[in-house]
């Protein structure tokens, strides 16, 4: 591949290719190895990244996308089984280029940190509506071809929700960009939706425009136990009163609370919880606990953060508890699903037998207004069985999603047919044959490249 990296080294620069990836490339958030590169490419702006791809598309070379490298289903490295690929990294398309004050819109380029658009837009007076964990090494584009979700679907809804424009660049090398972001523009297939969640398999996102929201008020934070996850969502349900927005509803079972607070240097703010789990709920109703209604306030255990060093506990609590359950010993098995209300207790009971017969744990956390639950089911080292065909099988089975908000990637992407009809898949693949004909981008993800599962 000497004459794909010298080629391009004459039309983009030398600073912008390497001949090698760096360790941190190939490796995922989940400490999992990918396959070989022949190369990596820095782009600097758009029309860079589109001489890439067309290069690229002209020697027949596969690409891997990659952002900040947060991924948790084996997306962003190259897959271990595919032929070697040009690994392009978006982490030199960074920075804010506009921000309409008035009308509350933002346009970013794709390698730009998810925290510096909250920043940005916090500065100026208003609220970018995604949030997550990795906010400060997820990026802007990352987020957007994974249709991220994070802490305030509940008030804000998905990443597909903020999205107004994108600008992106296709298989062979054209550019598509519309970051207009009207709020009324009915000209046609709607682009920025389609690539939203397309996880790089249709294009190479470069910029966005976001719709951004008022700031919402003083919030109150609460943290109080509940025996079973249906009381849980019930309880959220009916939580704030009228004019007081719902920010956050997250849960988490007794085990990875306790242990999260004394792993990360805390004690355990709620001693006495017994079994069970740990219902988190955040309310913009200016910090006086005015907003919540006795659902909440007449919990047994309630407490609340009455200043920011409070809040700044029972947020970290929640927010390692994905760290908390991989520093466990053995081999850690993630799940990102959704289930109906009613199968939330169900479906953890089923899994807790599939982490017993293997004689393995289960943490269980989540944002229980979407009956969205992250599994982390621990097993020893060694154990002969990978879980996932059964815990997937079990949620199917219970009418629910195999990937709520993580993306399908590599690693679920032989299960889509559990979530998706045939003529739905044969609907995807054919968006993805008229995009990337070749299947160059992100090969093996999403869609796998076997159909005999379908």
């Amino acid at each position: 591949m000497t004459s794909l990296l010298s080629s391009l080294r004459d039309q983009i620069g030398s600073t912008s290719v390497s001949d090698a990836a760096t360790t941190g490339q190939l490796i995922d958030w989940m400490g999992r190895s990918g396959g070989s590169v022949c190369g990596v490419v820095y782009p600097e702006s758009t029309a860079a990244l589109a001489v890439v791809l067309q290069t690229a598309a002209q020697f027949g070379v596969p690409v891997q996308i990659q952002g900040g490298n947060t991924g948790l289903v084996g997306g962003s490295i190259p897959g271990a089984n595919t032929p070697s690929a040009l690994l392009v990294s978006l982490t030199r398309l960074v920075g804010i280029t506009e921000l309409d004050e008035v009308g509350g819109r933002l346009t970013a380029l794709a390698g730009t940190p998810l925290a510096d658009v909250q920043r940005a837009a916090a500065a100026a007076g208003w609220c970018y509506g995604v949030d997550l964990a990795a906010r400060e090494s997820a990026t802007i584009g990352g987020t957007v071809a994974t249709n991220a979700g994070g802490i305030r679907v509940c008030a804000f809804g998905t990443t597909r929700d903020q999205l107004l424009g994108i600008e992106a660049v296709l298989a062979e090398g054209a550019v598509v960009s519309d970051l207009h972001g009207f709020a009324k523009d009915n000209t046609g297939y709607d682009l920025a939706s389609l690539l939203c969640g397309s996880e790089g398999t249709l294009g190479v996102i470069t910029a966005v425009r976001l719709r951004l929201w008022p700031t919402p008020p003083a919030a109150t934070l609460v943290a109080f136990p509940v025996s079973d996850l249906r009381s849980a969502a019930a309880i959220a349900a009916r939580a704030t009163r009228p004019g007081c927005p719902l920010l956050a509803a997250e849960v988490i079972d007794i085990a990875g609370w306790r242990g999260g607070a004394q792993m990360f240097g805390g004690t355990d703010p709620l001693p006495h919880t017994g079994d069970g789990y740990v219902s988190l709920l955040e309310v913009g109703d200016g910090g006086e606990a005015a907003g919540l209604t006795p659902v909440v306030t007449d919990s047994p255990g309630l407490i609340i953060a009455v200043d920011e060093s409070d809040r700044r506990q029972l947020w970290a609590v929640r927010e390692q508890q994905s760290e908390f359950w991989t520093a466990q010993s053995g081999v850690s098995f993630k799940f990102d699903v959704s289930v109906p209300t009613a199968a939330l207790d169900e479906l953890v009971q089923d899994v807790e037998q599939i982490a017993s017969d293997s004689s393995g744990r289960l943490g269980v956390f989540g944002h229980i207004r979407e009956q969205n639950l992250h599994l982390q089911l621990e097993l020893p080292t060694g154990v002969a069985e990978d879980p996932t065909d059964r815990v997937l099988q079990l949620v199917a089975g219970l009418g629910g999603s195999i990937s709520a908000e993580h993306g399908v990637g590599r690693d679920k992407a032989r299960y889509l047919a559990l979530r998706r009809n045939p003529a739905e898949i044969a609907a995807m693949r054919a968006i993805k044959s008229a995009l990337d004909p070749h299947s160059r981008l992100n090969p093996g993800v999403l869609l796998t490249e076997d159909r005999t599962r379908e």
